[in-house]
């Protein structure tokens, strides 16, 4: 392997500074990075990283249960609902492969309905992904096929038989690597979070108790029917439901900020004007621009959008916003694109686990 010695003389392997610098995107997995490399920061080369401000950047879709206004079309028993399921299989093969072309990092956040349905649908009809994902289920093949682009996690709304755990068994069951990620949480009010809980093991309602989910991040989080989201861009590790937005360094979940997430197709079909409804990420490049940034700390934003919803429309749409706005930011290194396991190890790597809560919403 080849190192770079650093000025008191330890070797540092050059995929570890590449990783940092973000010089080779989807090169280096999160995995491939040794313990014993973490907490490098005071090497030149990651000094470097930290010489201006940049932000990391992730898109996340969720599909949702029955329940979804968007996604209860695609669950009906009948030869429509088939039709729209076959339709927004195809038009998440093609969002994932619009977003490769610009080296984007995605994680698809999934429910229980969606995925259950999906399985159902292609052992009823084989020759679908036969003749599209080479004979390999759709989560399998996305992820195998952008295998360092996409991460599958569960996404959950717990009923009284299935929680996390037992979405998280269904996405192990077709072979997925586990991702840790806890997609999505109530954090507001604090009486209704229910995040805490991640913090130790959780058992499947309807698995062997074995099987247990273990948290390593959180994104998402929220509050009912998204009435104050308690947004904000950067790391930390909440101290406890009534101070969310507060970090305890002895805490054990991290928590990836959505950075001020709206849908961004919505932003996109409306009046481009309407600067209070921009994604975060924009936010973020005006205050960059203006010197507002520390370049010390770790920024995060997140363009979301609705899975069970996207047309090739929408993921043109979407192409064209990469094209024009955030494709020249990546080129000039004002944005990288991430995953949550690259940010958790950029927050080690590269900012020493320093907090950072930027912008937060103020929940009355």
């Amino acid at each position: 392997m080849k190192t770079h010695l650093s000025r008191c003389g330890h070797a540092i392997p050059l995929f570890l500074l590449n990783f940092a610098l973000g010089v080779f995107p989807g090169q280096a997995r999160a995995s491939e990075l040794p313990s014993r490399y973490i907490r490098i920061t005071t090497h030149p080369l990651v000094k470097a990283i930290r010489s201006k401000p940049r932000i990391l950047l992730t898109v996340v879709t969720h599909n949702e249960q029955a329940s979804n206004v968007g996604c209860a079309p695609l669950y009906e028993s009948t030869r429509a609902g088939e039709a729209a399921l076959k339709a927004n299989r195809q038009n998440t093969i093609a969002f994932a492969e619009m977003l490769k072309t610009h080296g984007a990092k995605y994680q698809l956040q999934t429910d229980y309905t969606y995925f259950d349905a999906m399985q159902a649908l292609e052992a009823r009809y084989p020759s679908i992904a036969a003749s599209t994902t080479g004979g390999v289920s759709l989560f399998p093949y996305l992820e195998a096929t952008h295998e360092t682009g996409i991460s599958i996690d569960p996404h959950n709304h717990a009923t009284a038989s299935i929680n996390i755990a037992d979405v998280n068994d269904r996405l192990k069951s077709v072979g997925l690597p586990e991702s840790g990620v806890v997609g999505g949480f109530l954090a507001y009010p604090a009486a209704r979070a229910d995040w805490a809980q991640y913090g130790t093991p959780v058992a499947p309602l309807t698995a062997p108790a074995t099987s247990t989910f273990q948290a390593k991040v959180l994104w998402g989080g929220a509050s009912p029917n998204h009435t104050c989201d308690p947004n904000a861009s950067g790391v930390w590790k909440p101290k406890d439901e009534a101070n969310f937005q507060t970090h305890d360094s002895t805490a054990h979940l991290p928590v990836i900020g959505t950075g001020r997430n709206v849908k961004v197709l919505d932003y996109l079909d409306a009046d481009p004007s309407d600067i209070d409804n921009r994604p975060g990420v924009e936010k973020l490049l005006a205050a960059l621009d203006t010197g507002s940034l520390d370049p010390n700390l770790i920024y995060t934003a997140a363009l979301f959008l609705d899975q069970c919803t996207l047309t090739s429309t929408e993921i043109g749409t979407l192409d064209t916003y990469l094209t024009s706005t955030i494709d020249p930011r990546v080129a000039a290194g004002d944005i990288v694109w991430a995953g949550f396991s690259e940010i958790l190890k950029r927050w080690s790597v590269v900012y020493a686990e320093v907090p950072n809560i930027y912008d937060p919403v103020a929940c009355p």
